[in-house]
């Protein structure tokens, strides 16, 4: 018998924005989502604008030219092309009429207001947040902003702006408008991601990676072969880990590596164990234990919450959620895995998967709770509840 992984919830839904998403044909809710949560961290702070019709990550893949360093690279060409994906969160106390004579150009992404009368800036709070980004950019080892391209912001007290390059690892800097407000430029193919988004806003409220781990470490998975069970969960320092039963009792944790979060899956055939879990930026990978253990392998991807997964008729079936709430799946047949699909729905957490006589059938709960039953037997069902209410 192989339990793939156990219907727990995992709490990664989508949230609904607090207020009414003002653009979207511009900006996906997930977006306007985030803004919302910056506010609510610094009250005072302002929206200074997630999507603009200028170049770089505040206008849309579409809108930009071809050559512009927003969308050449792989991270950037992903997702939505007509969606915005930068954010400019601005902190009033810190503009000041000593900021007025400091040029930012035609093009910069914030002016100083005319009406601004204070004669000296409070970087206080900019410098509090950005010295955070700047901190988790420098730490090789903190993979929380690996969704994330750039930040430009105020990290002490000079006129000079700090930011941090995530996708390459480097120092950068932009105009003297970011001493009053952050800019925030995220990975494309992750605009419709909440969990990019609660990844970032664990670090501006200056958690540990640890911390932050321990909110999305999942539940754990299990399957039983050959008269020993085998558990897998997630250590508070992220890595995979199992415990063995034998008959005498278990044998204790041991880390089996890797970088992961959420609910892995496991399955068992032929003498052979399968683990797979994601990593916090959502890869799925696969591990494989037939004698030893093999590395890990990207099985590609970009999931969210927890896996469920089995093996039958030579085939391996995952499922996960996608960043945008629907049920996915990638299936490996001698030859290779064929690549992530879409089942639809809207769906949360973890789900759990089954197959008896040549059928397949999937069960996952709704952000509201709801579970729901999808079947696969020649061709794939409706979603059918089978109703009950999960957190």
């Amino acid at each position: 018998m192989v339990v793939s992984a156990f219907l727990v919830a995992s709490g990664i839904a989508a949230p609904a924005p607090a207020a009414a998403n003002p653009n979207p044909a511009r900006i996906t809710d997930a977006s306007w989502w985030l803004m919302q949560e910056l506010l609510k961290l610094q009250p005072g702070s302002l929206n200074g604008g997630i999507y603009a019709n200028k170049p770089g990550y505040h206008n849309t893949r579409a809108a930009n030219s071809p050559s512009n360093y927003s969308v050449r690279d792989a991270e950037d060409q992903g997702g939505p092309s007509d969606k915005a994906a930068a954010y400019d969160w601005t902190f009033p106390e810190a503009q000041s009429l000593a900021l007025r004579s400091l040029e930012t150009g035609p093009d910069a992404d914030q002016h100083l207001p005319p009406t601004v009368t204070a004669a000296v800036s409070n970087f206080t709070n900019i410098a509090r947040f950005s010295s955070r980004l700047l901190a988790s950019g420098r730490d090789r080892s903190d993979p929380r902003l690996n969704g994330w391209r750039e930040f430009f912001g105020q990290a002490d007290n000079d006129t000079e702006v700090e930011g941090w390059d995530f996708r390459y690892g480097q120092a950068s800097s932009s105009d003297p408008s970011h001493l009053w407000h952050i800019h925030l430029s995220e990975d494309r193919d992750k605009v419709e991601s909440y969990e990019n988004k609660r990844a970032l806003l664990s670090v501006l409220r200056g958690e540990t990676v640890a911390e932050w781990l321990g909110t999305d470490v999942g539940g754990p998975a299990v399957v039983r072969a050959n008269g020993e069970y085998h558990l897998f969960g997630i250590s508070p320092s992220g890595q995979l880990s199992q415990n063995t039963w034998r008959p005498g009792g278990w044998l204790g944790w041991e880390s089996l590596g890797g970088t992961v979060a959420g609910t892995p899956a496991v399955t068992y055939h032929d003498g052979q164990y399968d683990v797979f879990a994601r990593s916090p930026r959502g890869v799925v990978y696969q591990k494989t234990w037939n004698g030893t253990w093999s590395d890990w392998k990207s099985i590609g991807g970009i999931v969210e919450g927890g896996l469920g997964a089995v093996y039958a008729n030579g085939e391996y079936h995952v499922f996960g959620i996608s960043p945008s709430g629907q049920l996915s799946q990638n299936t490996w047949r001698p030859g290779g895995w064929l690549g992530w699909e879409s089942l639809g729905g809207t769906v949360a957490g973890t789900p759990a998967v089954t197959y008896h006589d040549g059928q397949y059938d999937v069960f996952a709960r709704s952000p509201a709770g709801i579970v729901y039953q999808k079947t696969w037997n020649g061709t794939w069902s409706d979603w059918k509840t089978i109703g009950g209410i999960l957190g």
